[in-house]
């Protein structure tokens, strides 16, 4: 998974540093035919993106949620055999060594 961003400067001020931690487990079942994967992003809801800014009349201290905790479930099967013969070169035999000049 991701893990965030360090602190940068602003034209007023910085960012705040942000970290983050997703993962995600995938089985195989039948022969590696049905495979079925869990991922959860934001493990630990740490992903706040924030900022600080001073002027001569203001100080301002913002934070924001960026993206709410996710649980994804992605479940595939494979139906029959890939055929991958169809992505191959066949070699015809010429000689394109004469194209190069």
């Amino acid at each position: 998974g991701g893990w965030g961003s360090g602190p940068s400067s602003t034209a007023q001020g910085y960012a705040i540093a942000y970290w983050f931690v997703d993962a995600s487990v995938r089985k195989d079942f039948y022969d590696r035919k049905l495979n079925v994967s869990v991922g959860v992003q934001d493990i630990f809801r740490s992903r706040l993106q924030g900022t600080f800014t001073e002027t001569d009349r203001f100080i301002q201290d913002t934070w924001r949620l960026r993206t709410p905790q996710q649980i994804r479930l992605n479940v595939s099967y494979r139906f029959g055999k890939q055929d991958n013969s169809v992505f191959r070169r066949k070699n015809q035999g010429s000689d394109n060594s004469d194209m190069m000049g």
